[in-house]
């Protein structure tokens, strides 16, 4: 979920800078109103851990708003994970995030992240991390000749809970106990209202033992003013459980 939420960040601030070109964004002197996107993304993915290995997919419904410089939202996934030659079905963590845009200029925007877990997954059937986790960070992205550059940097920790028991157990969202977290990306507009991506997204143990997480991954996204449909073909590099990852996922704009 936390790389759902970085695509989410680079994706908006790529959208933010297609409307400046268009003349359609508001300033920070001009009032903006509210409006409500709702989501649902399909994931499919293998993995492989040290002593089994197996394939989950889930279906994740988002729902988002925004005004201004503010915006809000929640999704929680609803899994099933295939391992050892039994399935098993389940809701993943719910996520919560908010979002703020503290600068904004014709070619870049700046600001700052809160998103939080809270534990509704099972954790000893890896659904989930078995406690709630907070994940404060800072994003930015700067547009030139179209093509978008985006980063956010921050880190993310367990609140509570017992750390001999976080041994990156969850295979739908694995995260260290406490890590400092990346994430980039590049965005280019491909035309007929089509763009592509190519993101990383990683995190770094800190204080305590741990496992560096790297994945790459590819996006095409398509759409207009109130649907956009989204492709994206992820593969884990370190640290992650899976080895390949698909995802569709579509957007509602109200």
């Amino acid at each position: 979920m936390r790389q759902l939420i970085a695509i989410a960040i680079i994706t908006c601030a790529s959208a933010a800078h297609a409307d400046d070109m268009a003349g359609m964004t508001m300033t920070s002197s001009a009032p903006a109103s509210s409006h409500v996107d709702a989501g649902v993304s399909f994931v499919a993915a293998s993995y492989q851990q040290t002593n089994f290995g197996g394939n989950y997919q889930g279906v994740m419904p988002e729902l988002m708003w925004s005004s201004g410089r503010w915006m809000a939202g929640a999704s929680l996934g609803l899994y099933r994970i295939f391992e050892n030659g039994s399935g098993v079905y389940g809701p993943g963590d719910l996520m919560l995030h908010a979002s703020v845009a503290l600068v904004e200029r014709d070619t870049w925007r700046a600001g700052l992240m809160l998103a939080g877990t809270a534990p509704t997954g099972n954790m000893y059937q890896a659904f989930g991390m078995g406690h709630p986790m907070l994940m404060p960070s800072a994003w930015a992205s700067w547009t030139v000749r179209r093509i978008t550059l985006s980063a956010t940097s921050g880190w993310g920790g367990m609140l509570g809970g017992d750390l001999s028991e976080h041994m990156m157990t969850s295979i739908v969202d694995p995260m260290n106990a406490s890590e400092l977290e990346w994430s980039a990306a590049i965005d280019v507009p491909i035309g007929l209202g089509m763009h592509g991506s190519v993101l990383g997204q990683g995190g770094i143990p800190v204080g305590e033992p741990g496992v560096d997480r790297v994945v790459g991954a590819i996006r095409l996204a398509w759409g207009s003013d109130r649907v956009e449909t989204a492709a994206e073909l992820a593969a884990g590099i370190a640290g992650d459980p899976f080895r390949v990852r698909g995802l569709v996922e579509t957007a509602l704009h109200f």
